[in-house]
């Protein structure tokens, strides 16, 4: 995930981001010790998206912050399976929780919840700079 966003004030900040989520795989096998005449079928679905933020912000000690977000997620799948291909995209709400430590003047660790609407959950690590 990359991203930026404006803090307005200590307790309100608008963010967005990109996110690619990969390329995901998954094939059809028949069960163990049946026969059947399915022929195993291999996909592929390619998931990025593009989400705007509104991130609240409380103070849990002079280092520890715990934040909230809510927004708007644009995402975008392509699917390649073995007899079609299509693609597909919409937009979601998200909301998330997350903890940010400050370890120096502008740099900060966080970890943080988020769900999409689209049945996504993500947990996210990562090194934040601010400026």
């Amino acid at each position: 995930m990359i991203g930026g966003g404006y803090k307005f004030n200590r307790k309100v900040s608008l963010e967005a981001a990109y996110q690619d989520f990969g390329r995901q795989t998954a094939q059809t096998d028949c069960p163990p010790g049946i026969f059947c005449l399915v022929v195993p079928l291999r996909t592929q679905a390619d998931v990025t998206a593009l989400s705007v933020s509104l991130v609240g912000s409380f103070r849990i000690s002079d280092r520890l912050e715990g934040y909230g977000k809510f927004g708007l997620t644009r995402w975008d799948v392509e699917f390649d399976g073995i007899s079609s291909a299509f693609d597909d995209s919409g937009e979601d709400l998200h909301y998330g929780v997350g903890l940010r430590w400050s370890f120096e003047d502008h740099w900060n660790i966080f970890g943080e919840y988020t769900r999409v609407d689209l049945d996504l959950d993500t947990f996210s690590i990562g090194i934040r700079y601010d400026f």
